[in-house]
């Protein structure tokens, strides 16, 4: 979903050209307690609103008005929960020593720090994290950009999974760890993400780079050593929007923009083009959804006008007579 202007909220549904938006308010580690469930199913009650727990362990109020949206957050007594689509998650926290009889290391105290210190945080592109105390995994942190997972002899690190339309498995970057090792080692991936990644997900700069690049470039400097991997994947280069290998001296978008073209091919060939679709309120570019999605089609699920949009791509564009 696409983070609207509009006090936190989300733009949820478009139907006979009426718009319905939801919140998802901010609950660390998916934690909440009953005076707080209460609250939330007396809001939802008294503005006619469904709740749904999201993947996210959080609780998301949907179905509601324009007009609604700063009402319930005013009674529900908290700030709007302010996110962009391109930044860290909440991130995903088992019961861990905590709660749970098969739990290896405490997921509760590590995922909530990694969740004070990264959730908001601005990235390339969305980022999650999954803390799991053991390795039943139950944060599904092996497809996590970043998942930690507890063994009796510390953590494992994990990097570039995902469980979305293009679904990975993560890279066991090191394992062994303890908590300040983990903030340590995590601290160096997002550094390193922030710099080089460029509007695609951890595993597809892996990927883009191989795996045994960013081993060894980021255990190197965890451990102060040089670090030569045991194993090699196969380096290959896929694109951050398709599967299928191109030439980008040969663009794929031809201009004037139309309403048939491509919003994945657009970014690609003309990468200037991603702070006017933002603009206009296309955040998540980088998704899957995203990669085929012909203008037209992402206009009218946004609910935003065409021809505004065009005119300003094809302005910027052709300004030097492409």
């Amino acid at each position: 979903m696409e983070m609207s202007s509009l006090n936190g909220a989300t733009l949820q549904k478009i139907r006979n050209g009426q718009k319905t938006f939801a919140v998802t308010p901010s609950l660390p580690a998916g934690f909440i307690k009953p005076d707080q469930m209460r609250k939330y199913a007396e809001v939802a009650e008294k503005y006619g609103l469904t709740l749904k727990i999201t993947s996210g362990q959080r609780i998301m109020m949907i179905g509601m008005k324009e007009e609604q949206v700063e009402l319930v957050w005013q009674d529900l007594g908290m700030n709007p929960a302010f996110s962009s689509p391109t930044c860290v998650r909440s991130v995903k926290v088992c019961p861990g020593t905590t709660f749970c009889k098969r739990g290896r290391q405490d997921s509760v105290k590590l995922g909530l720090k990694l969740d004070e210190i990264y959730r908001g945080m601005e990235m390339p592109h969305k980022m999650k994290m999954g803390i799991s105390g053991c390795p039943n995994s139950c944060s599904e942190s092996i497809v996590r950009d970043i998942g930690i997972v507890g063994h009796n002899e510390g953590w494992r690190v994990y990097v570039g999974g995902s469980a979305g339309g293009k679904p990975r498995i993560g890279d066991l970057l090191t394992e062994g760890l303890n908590d300040d090792e983990v903030l340590a080692l995590v601290d160096l991936i997002i550094q390193y993400y922030k710099k080089n990644g460029v509007l695609e997900r951890l595993g597809d700069l892996i990927d883009r780079i191989g795996f045994s690049t960013f081993q060894a470039t980021l255990m190197t400097a965890f451990t102060g050593q040089m670090f030569v991997p045991v194993t090699k994947k196969d380096e290959v280069e896929p694109l951050p929007f398709t599967n299928q290998h191109v030439t980008l001296e040969k663009k794929q978008t031809q201009l004037p923009l139309s309403g048939s073209s491509i919003i994945g091919d657009l970014i690609l060939d003309y990468p200037e083009s991603i702070e006017v679709l933002r603009s206009f309120g296309m955040g998540c570019l980088g998704c899957n959804a995203a990669a085929t999605e012909p203008i037209a089609q992402a206009c009218e699920i946004h609910g935003m006008k065409l021809e505004p949009l065009l005119d300003k791509l094809n302005e910027l564009l052709m300004k030097d007579g492409v």
